[in-house]
């Protein structure tokens, strides 16, 4: 492949010289009179007679012209339309349905969805009150058969301005030249009840030269005002929507027609002026305007349009576009009038047609008949050095050639001049920049076919006339050595299977080309002065130190190569397909001819490099043989350096141009194969195959060109899926499946080898395999993947197949059918293949997985097998992901697979699944270990999931250490317990700082900071708990420390209660605080250090009874000792607490309480152990409870009983008598139990 990809680079570059070639017509200065015949009449065909009969009753006025889209010669006589095939001399079709007299007539392509399909084209014919459109309809497929003209009613009325020429453009618009100076347009609709046209009154003409209301003035008035300068020709640039209009004194516009039904004249210019300033010595009256020709995009990049005079001049034009998309025309070019044989004379031009650098005058000098004056764009090879790393240079000329119009008496005057069909070289479509081959001249009297004499026939005249070794020379210096070798290659490749050619001159051209074909060689360097050596370096016999001197290919080698270009020039870099958009139709975009005429050529180039091996490989012997002549004086350095060298390095440059040509020989049997298989697709309905191509490959079919199937990856890959693609559309077929595989293989075995016929075998197989069932079905699939899986990154359909196989239910063949895609994806780095190999068993795989099935758990395990135990590392891990993307079920499938693999993924991957790994196979303590690891990482989540993964990790370490396996577990555990209880603590300071400071400034930052990371216990508390005062926080902290500091404690319990009291909605209800107390309850109980419970009953009660008057308050009477028992705090230090408040005295008096304090605690004392009892009587265990108590209960009544004594107050001793009965119902209660 490499050594093909060298030749098409060399043919490549051929093809650029070739372009560059046809190119540089414009830069021309120079004239050379030909010394050689260059135009030879290849055919002279008379006028038909009829057309003479009515000549004779000619009353005003007649025109002629040429139609060589439909191989037509059109005349007018008067008011009559006579059209005559001048391709077979016959047809000659008059038409007489014309009421005024004919002006100019033109052939335009319809616009699609107005005429039926018998209408090919439209003539446009113009009189002088009306234009019209007639329907061009053929008997037969080809323009060459019988014509029939049908009126369409479509005409418009030109208000008496005679249209002098009518042009066609390629969207189908009609634009005609008035002789009022302005361009016009005929523009019609479709209409859905009309046959062959519409009606007249959907045609209109618009005037681009003249605004709307100009309309509205008479026609005479309009013709009165008129200048006097009519628009005398029209030229249109299809490419970039150009429309030029030269007036009859020089006057050229230009108009932009890229919108419909519309004109804007963008830019102007003065060809007069143009043409006095570039020739200020020709005499201005003798010059006139003939004509104007847009010039392809591909013949020039500088001109864009060409104006020739009557004086054979041609004025160059150049379109150039501002910054501001403004457009303006200037003169960049002149030719002067060209030297003529006899220049006695001026020419007088009155014909002309210049075709693609070509120019071609009518001159009528001579009188009665015309002079044919043909001026071809030449370059001859300039004398500097050329190579393939640099443009081949050539000095462009223009060789002008005469040659008088033939005629049977009277005289001949031409009266038109145009390009025959596009012609063949050798067969082969020429090249789109090229001059024309062959002209049709049509005169007064005779249709006239000239043809050029092209090089090569130069070359076989001589050698047919065995011309002179002079003469051979003059030819080789004339045209140069490359070209003069690739007539020789084309004279004895091309011509070798036409039997009228003398097998002699086939001969001798074989041997002139190797005679005159030279040797390859090195560019020359200068050996005294040496590239230095590294100091390493060792002496080398015979090798000098210097670079290695770059190539030069033999003229006989550069040759083969301008050949093998030029017949693949009209393939090479066409598109395979007519579209670039996949939605659309894709047809094949070569012709059949075009395929099997490059074909046939590049066969005969085949066969003559293969019959000339013998003569190729002669060389090197001979160069092998000669003895450098070695001056006896000379030293033995010098002479080995001067005598050994120089053989060596022809030998060697031998060596190299014979590799080369045997590439450009492999790369010319490629390219026949590739125009065989692609003719071999156009036979089956290239299109359909086209269009069952997936959406990827037909993105990459349509953006190919035909060069690209030879040697690019991506070329292989279309065309492996084209055959697919073939394959399967007569799968049902075998027969005809046989005959194309045979085909294949003896016209394109590069592309259909030994591999191609194993994927064809087992894509039948695989889709047999679908249509089966049973055992029959899985058989048939697994032949198919042992055929498929050598070649399987071959396959281009690879979902499709494996599709197939699912369907056959072959699930395990199609996942080693999917390893082998893989492995050959990442073999070739095709990253597209290793996916859809992975995609094609993962679908299949996620449908087993994720429905759950157990009866079809033995095949997801099967495949699973496959891909784990087969599949490189690469794709083992894309499997491992896509099972970790499934989720938990995935998740748990992967583990089923216990594996240092699946360790080590893990491990780099996902260490959140790690732990899950581990604990699945009983590996708690390295669960727990990944676990810390992970609430310590910086990768981690927020805190509370860094709380959750100690969380996990205690309860591995619990479980690890229940079970004494492992030594690890006791001191793992109780580190990892430590971390969690810090942990928490960090966490309640997040949320505490939050909820109290969560507007300020400096909050965000320290949220941001204790959410990253874990802090340690002595961090969290100075660093935040305390600055931040966060009461709560520091409790928990001082607990996670075992420290115990009293006053502080109480201190954060006054500040906590004060602050859920701190509002007015908060203080006028205990719900609040209620709710506070009994959450920090639970969290700190029973921890007496942060936890002092006779203390914080003390502070509540006290709160309680200042805010007793307020009616929430007073109605929630005795929530404190039942909070407490929410909490969890006995009963027995709920009164013992009460107890130690009670007992010192006048309590209001001590500890601020208010006056009446004595008798609520009493209140509240009584209440509680009330209500104790009451529900005692129906719990079982409040009872058992109730009775470890009644010492208890008995204390505190006897200190409330001791406190009441001191009150006068009769509701006192309502309350000691309570008290009594209660304790007696105690020791009753305790009695019972």
């Amino acid at each position: 492949m490499d050594g093909i990809k060298e030749a098409a680079g060399l043919v490549e570059i051929s093809l650029d010289q070739e372009r560059d070639a046809s190119h540089g017509w414009e830069k021309s200065t120079e004239y050379e009179l030909s010394k050689q015949t260059e135009l030879i009449l290849k055919r002279k065909l008379p006028l038909p007679k009829a057309l003479f009969e009515q000549y004779s009753h000619l009353e005003c006025k007649s025109f002629m012209g040429i139609f060589p889209e439909i191989h037509r010669a059109w005349f007018t006589v008067d008011n009559r339309l006579f059209l005559w095939n001048y391709a077979t001399g016959s047809d000659f079709y008059p038409f007489e349905g014309i009421d005024q007299i004919i002006t100019s007539a033109a052939i335009v392509e319809p616009r699609p969805g107005v005429f039926v399909e018998d209408v090919k084209y439209l003539l446009a014919v113009s009189t002088t009150v009306e234009v019209m459109l007639l329907g061009v309809c053929f008997s037969g497929p080809s323009v060459t058969s019988e014509i029939t003209l049908v009126p369409t009613q479509i005409s418009v009325n030109t208000d008496n301005v005679a249209m002098l020429k009518l042009v066609g453009s390629r969207g189908r618009r009609l634009f005609m030249a008035g002789r009022d100076g302005c361009l016009h347009e005929l523009t019609y609709q479709g209409e859905t009840n009309s046959f062959w046209s519409l009606g007249s009154r959907k045609a209109r003409k618009l005037n681009h030269s003249k605004s709307a209301f100009s309309s509205l003035i008479p026609s005479s008035v309009r013709l009165f005002f008129s200048g006097d300068d009519p628009l005398i020709d029209l030229a249109v640039d299809d490419n970039r929507d150009l429309l030029f209009a030269l007036s009859e004194y020089g006057n050229v516009t230009v108009y932009d027609i890229s919108k419909p039904n519309r004109a804007y004249k963008i830019a102007s210019a003065d060809a007069a002026a143009d043409a006095k300033r570039y020739s200020p010595s020709s005499n201005v009256r003798d010059r006139a305007f003939l004509n104007l020709s847009a010039v392809p995009a591909q013949s020039s990049s500088t001109v864009n349009l060409v104006v020739v005079t009557t004086l054979g001049e041609r004025v160059y034009y150049h379109m150039k576009t501002s910054r501001a998309s403004l457009r303006s025309i200037r003169a960049n070019g002149f030719r002067s009038t060209p030297p003529l044989q006899s220049e006695a004379f001026r020419p007088s031009v009155h014909t002309s047609a210049w075709i693609r650098g070509a120019l071609f005058l009518a001159d009528a000098r001579n009188g009665d008949n015309d002079t044919l004056i043909a001026i071809f764009p030449e370059k001859h090879p300039s004398s500097r050095r050329t190579d393939y790393r640099f443009k081949t240079p050539f000095v462009p000329v223009e060789l002008v050639a005469e040659t008088a119009l033939e005629t049977h008496g009277g005289f001949a005057k031409a009266w038109a001049i145009a390009e025959a069909s596009r012609p063949r070289q050798n067969g082969l479509k020429t090249n789109e920049s090229n001059p024309p081959r062959e002209v049709i001249v049509l005169t007064n009297s005779s249709i006239h076919l000239y043809t050029r004499v092209e090089p090569r026939d130069h070359l076989e005249e001589l050698l047919s006339s065995r011309g002179s070794d002079a003469e051979l020379d003059a030819l080789f210096q004339h045209y140069g050595n490359k070209e003069a070798c690739a007539m020789c290659i084309s004279l004895a490749a091309d011509r070798a299977s036409e039997s009228a050619v003398n097998a002699d001159i086939i001969a001798a051209a074989t041997n002139i080309f190797f005679a005159k074909g030279g040797e390859p060689s090195f560019e020359e360097f200068e050996p005294e002065q040496p590239r230095q050596r590294p100091r390493t370096a060792q002496f080398d016999i015979g090798r000098p130190s210097t670079s290695p001197p770059p190539l030069k290919f033999s003229s006989a080698h550069d040759g083969i190569c301008l050949h093998i270009a030029r017949i693949v020039s009209p393939v090479w870099w066409t598109h395979i397909t007519s579209s670039r958009k996949p939605e659309e139709y894709q047809a094949l975009n070569l012709r059949t001819e075009t395929l099997l005429s490059v074909r046939e050529h590049l066969v005969a180039t085949i066969n003559f490099l293969e019959s000339s091996s013998t003569m190729l490989t002669s060389k090197r012997s001979k160069s092998q043989q000669r003895t450098p002549n070695r001056p006896a004086n000379s030293s033995l350095q010098e002479r080995l350096y001067k005598g050994l060298l120089p053989r060596r390095q022809t030998d060697e440059a031998l060596r190299l141009e014979q590799i080369s040509i045997s590439n450009l020989k492999m790369l010319a049997e490629k390219t026949a194969e590739a125009l065989a298989m692609m003719n071999l697709l156009s036979e089956h309905q290239f299109h359909r195959l086209a269009a069952s191509l997936t959406p990827s490959v037909l993105q990459e079919l349509v953006r190919l060109r035909f060069c690209e199937l030879i040697f690019s990856e991506t070329g292989s890959h279309v065309c492996n899926a084209l055959l697919e693609a073939l394959f399967a559309a007569y799968s049902d077929q075998p027969r005809v499946t046989e005959m194309v595989s045979e085909a294949l293989r003896e016209r394109a075995p590069s592309f259909f080898g030994e591999a191609e016929v194993s994927l064809h075998r087992g894509l039948t197989l695989t889709r047999k395999a679908a249509r089966a069932t049973g055992p029959e079905a899985a058989a048939l699939a697994s032949e198919a993947v042992r055929e498929l899986k050598p070649y399987a990154g071959r396959i281009v359909d690879l979902q499709g197949v494996c599709n197939d196989l699912r369907t056959a239910g072959a699930l395990a063949p199609m996942a080693e059918l999917t390893v082998a895609a893989a492995a050959a994806g990442e073999t070739t780095g095709d990253v597209e293949l290793v996916d859809n190999a992975c995609k094609c068993a993962f679908d299949a795989l996620e449908i087993l997985i994720l429905a759950e099935d157990k009866s079809r758990d033995r095949v997801r395990d099967a495949m699973l097998k496959i891909l784990m135990e087969q599949g490189s590392d690469a794709l083992v891990d894309r499997l491992f992901s896509f099972l970790v993307g499934l989720g938990p079920l995935g998740a748990e499938e992967l583990f089923k697979w216990p594996s240092a693999r699946v360790e080590k993924y893990l491990q780099d991957r996902d260490v959140q699944l790690l732990w899950r790994y581990f604990a699945k196979h009983g590996r708690n303590v390295d669960a727990a270990v990944v676990l810390t690891s992970l609430a310590d990482s910086e990768d981690s989540g927020d805190l509370n999931e860094r709380v959750s993964f100690l969380a996990s990790a205690v309860h591995n370490a619990k479980v690890a250490s229940a079970s004494g396996g492992d030594s690890r577990a006791t001191s793992l555990l109780r580190e990892v317990n430590d971390k969690l209880d810090v942990a928490q603590v960090q966490l309640r300071i997040l949320e505490e700082l939050r909820r109290k400071h969560g507007d300020a400034p400096d909050a965000a930052q320290a949220c941001d900071e204790l959410s990253k990371k874990l802090l340690d216990l002595s961090m969290l508390y100075n660093a935040y708990a305390r600055p931040w005062e966060l009461w709560e926080s520091e409790l928990d902290a001082l607990r996670c420390a075992s420290y115990r500091d009293d006053e502080l404690v109480k201190r954060l319990w006054i500040d906590i209660i004060d602050d859920a009291l701190s509002s007015n909605s908060r203080s006028s209800s205990p719900s609040s605080l209620k709710a506070t107390m009994a959450s920090l309850g639970r969290d700190f109980h029973p921890s007496a250090a942060v936890f002092p419970v006779p203390f914080i009953i003390e502070v509540l009660e006290r709160h309680s009874m200042e805010r007793r008057s307020l009616p929430a308050w007073r109605e929630s009477e005795g929530w404190v000792p039942w909070t407490m028992v929410e909490i969890g705090v006995p009963r027995r230090d709920i009164l013992a607490a009460y107890g130690s408040i009670l007992e010192k005295g006048n309590v209001y008096q001590e500890t601020g309480w208010e006056s009446g304090s004595t008798l609520y605690l009493v209140t509240i004392v009584t209440d509680f152990i009330s209500e104790w009892t009451t529900s005692s009587v129906k719990s079982d265990s409040s009872r058992r409870e109730l009775s470890s108590v009644v010492s208890d209960v008995s204390r505190i009544a006897s200190i409330c009983r001791g406190v009441l004594r001191s009150f006068s107050d009769p509701t006192a001793f309502d309350m000691v008598k309570n008290l009594d009965s209660l304790e007696a119902r105690v020791e009753k209660l305790a009695r019972q139990t």
